[in-house]
């Protein structure tokens, strides 16, 4: 939820088209970094990492998104690369603040990967 506001508040402060194209730029100039990442140099989760008891409620989601996931595409995580870029633009409104933020995303995507 947090991180569809912080996309909201990033849409607030923009106060220029100008600045409105810079922050679409760099969004787009994020996703094909990103894109010649993962394939010129791809990882696979282990399939270690996708065997596990799913004897609770937040596992067996887990290993729902893990079914519908491929083992290639998890990292990078787009998610964690959008939320740290967010969180960059958001920090001469947030201050240090915008840290915490990163941390605590990618401490929310990550678990989705691997158990």
């Amino acid at each position: 939820m947090a991180y569809y506001l912080a996309i909201g508040l990033i849409v607030v402060t923009i106060d220029s088209i100008e600045d409105g194209v810079w922050v679409i730029f760099g969004g787009i100039a994020l996703f094909v970094i990103q894109g010649f990442f993962h394939f010129f140099f791809p990882v696979k989760t282990p399939n270690s990492f996708r065997r596990f008891d799913t004897n609770t409620i937040s596992r067996k989601f887990l290993k729902f998104i893990q079914d519908l996931d491929s083992g290639r595409n998890c990292f990078p995580s787009m998610h964690c690369s959008i939320g740290t870029y967010i969180g960059l633009l958001l920090m001469p409104l947030l201050g240090m603040g915008t840290f915490l933020f990163i941390i605590l995303l990618t401490q929310i995507f990550m678990p989705n990967k691997s158990p």
